[in-house]
């Protein structure tokens, strides 16, 4: 379900929920557009849980990926996240680590799911797909970016 974005719906949709989760993936990338980008593959999910009442954060889960279809980084993208190939080629592959971030999630009835933007949980999906999957579809995805613009108009 995709919430409304005024500050009446957006605080009310606050104060219905225990949690916000929100959550910033790096993905494998490169400066050419030579990988198009539904071959891109998720190397990092980072992620926060924040209790909605004291806006604390209350967890943290950030787990790097090993890249299966493209495993080697380009340069572009080492600069661009930081991450290193070394670091990748021990990491485990993304269905055990979308699975360990699955477990960490509250419950779906208490959490908004959160990303600056839309393209996260495309691409959470596109890797869901990619390695036989279910599709992800929180019960509330958040996207930040508009809730923003709409607060700052």
């Amino acid at each position: 379900m995709d919430p409304e974005y005024s500050s009446d719906s957006l605080n009310a949709l606050m104060n219905g929920y225990r949690h916000i989760v929100v959550v910033d993936l790096e993905h494998t990338c490169v400066e050419d557009g030579s990988v198009p980008p539904e071959a891109l593959e998720t190397i990092e999910i980072g992620a926060v849980i924040i209790d909605t009442h004291s806006l604390q954060i209350v967890d943290e889960f950030s787990e790097l990926i090993r890249p299966i279809t493209h495993p080697k980084l380009s340069q572009f993208c080492k600069e661009l996240t930081g991450i290193t190939q070394a670091e990748l080629d021990v990491a485990d592959p993304f269905p055990k680590v979308f699975a360990n971030f699955i477990d960490w999630l509250p419950n779906d009835a208490e959490y908004i799911f959160a990303t600056w933007g839309a393209y996260d949980l495309v691409q959470l999906n596109i890797d869901c797909a990619v390695h036989g999957m279910a599709a992800f579809k929180p019960s509330i995805n958040l996207n930040l970016k508009i809730a923003f613009k709409e607060a700052r108009n």
